[in-house]
């Protein structure tokens, strides 16, 4: 996906994660509490769920994942809970690279649809929502126009943006697309890497040297 070898990444995908049963996940445990959890109990209220986020759900009626979600980043939060369950790779993930390789390559209609619902509807049961509550989401026209109708931007890497929430990969897909169009928070440029850590500035004479939040970029960030 990143290096835009779509056909192979639709490969790849389809042959393999069946359901939610085989994502790639580390669950922690009420005596191990997940990163999310002790962040919040050490540093409450640093971290807030974005305005940015909220609108663009609001705007979608996904009022179910905002309950969930859109809560005060504490440590009784409903979602960022002390035996969090951390996606490396998820069903969700794969079924939304599925449905934006078959876009890019003019796949089937109704594959692209078939995967675009299942990438929501995992997002909603990882989220603990019924199926009642994803069928009303899905049943709008504005979330489901149909497999022809169906935007690579703005249904397809709009529902992946939304649906890995708090998931890392959205920052490589915010790198690849462009998209969602961000104002930064701070400064005037949205970062494009990650920091290297400080044992691999030490350590590792491979690590680049002048590299900072905002350059350079990677080959594949448009």
């Amino acid at each position: 996906m990143h290096l835009g070898q779509y056909s192979d990444a639709l490969s790849s995908a389809r042959s393999s994660f069946a359901s939610r049963a085989d994502n790639m996940s580390y669950k922690f445990s009420t005596t191990q509490q997940a990163g999310w959890w002790r962040f919040n109990d050490g540093r409450t209220g640093d971290i807030e769920f974005h305005p940015f986020l909220r609108n663009m759900m609001t705007n979608l009626n996904d009022t179910d994942r905002l309950a969930v979600w859109d809560q005060t980043f504490i440590t009784s939060h409903p979602y960022l809970k002390g035996d969090y369950s951390q996606d490396y790779i998820s069903y969700r993930e794969i079924q939304f690279i599925i449905a934006e390789c078959l876009k890019r390559s003019s796949g089937s209609d109704s594959d692209i649809e078939t995967a675009y619902l299942n990438g929501i509807k995992a997002s909603f049961s990882d989220s603990e929502l019924t199926d009642a509550q994803y069928n009303t989401y899905v049943g709008q026209l504005a979330i489901n126009p149909g497999g022809s109708n169906l935007d690579l931007k703005n249904h397809i890497l709009t529902q992946k943006y939304i649906g890995l929430f708090v998931q890392p990969e959205v920052f490589n897909d915010l790198r690849r697309n462009d998209f969602p169009v961000l104002t930064p928070t701070s400064g005037s440029s949205i970062p494009v890497r990650w920091n290297y850590s400080g044992d691999e500035l030490l350590f590792n004479s491979n690590t680049p040297t002048g590299s900072t939040l905002f350059s350079p970029k990677n080959s594949w960030d448009n």
